[in-house]
């Protein structure tokens, strides 16, 4: 599996599947002055119908630590 780098966005496009983890915005979601991620991760077939979005959040990250927490934005 494959994977490319854009600056915001890693992506597994192979013959059968395309998988996305792009981060589309930062924010201060628990308003505690540290910037949160907003991802969206794309999981769609190439044949068929199937294809998802998840929204998902990274809490507190800053430039000098890795993502503390990626949890579901709706449950």
């Amino acid at each position: 599996m494959d994977v490319t780098t854009e600056q915001y966005a890693a992506i597994s496009d192979n013959n059968d599947w395309l998988y996305e983890l792009r981060i589309v915005a930062r924010l201060d979601l628990n308003n505690n002055g540290k910037g949160d991620w907003l991802i969206w991760l794309t999981d769609k077939a190439k044949m068929g119908r199937y294809s998802t979005l998840s929204d998902l959040v990274a809490y507190d990250v800053s430039d000098e630590q890795t993502v503390m927490r990626l949890v579901p934005l709706v449950p």
